[in-house]
């Protein structure tokens, strides 16, 4: 953001920083549902929508694999997106999770609001203040 500013002409003495509002909301939000956080078993929150592990489908079908692989074990919600779920359609891979959410071991939601997607992931077993995030890119 400092560098953006600079670019643009600003006096980099005039530019005062205090946080990042994003971050500091979130955070304030994580909070306030950890008062709503459900006594029920521990669940993961996954999201996978990114283009280098949709596109080729020998990646997606590994994606889909190992957190099938991951549901057997540990219950999981997986907020689907409208293009991910599509592309698991097209490439036939749509009926593991199905499979898996009829055992009752995998929760598919569409994409959430903002507010309900804080929400589940103070639910999340796996939340903590630090924002841990993990990426899973497939390579050849």
């Amino acid at each position: 953001m400092i560098r953006n500013l600079t670019r643009e002409g600003i006096d980099r003495s005039t530019i005062h920083t205090f946080g990042n509002p994003a971050l500091q909301t979130l955070h304030r939000r994580l909070a306030a549902s950890q008062a709503v956080r459900s006594s029920a078993e521990p669940t993961g929150l996954v999201t996978f929508h990114h283009d280098d592990n949709l596109d080729d489908a020998s990646h997606l079908r590994i994606v889909t694999q190992r957190l099938a692989q991951l549901a057997n074990g540990y219950p999981l919600c997986i907020v689907l997106f409208r293009h991910t779920a599509d592309r698991l359609r097209a490439a036939g891979l749509m009926q593991e999770f199905d499979r898996l959410a009829g055992r009752g071991t995998l929760r598919l939601v569409p994409t959430l609001p903002y507010t309900e997607y804080i929400q589940e992931l103070g639910r999340a077993s796996s939340w903590s203040p630090t924002l841990q995030a993990c990426k899973m890119t497939v390579r050849s």
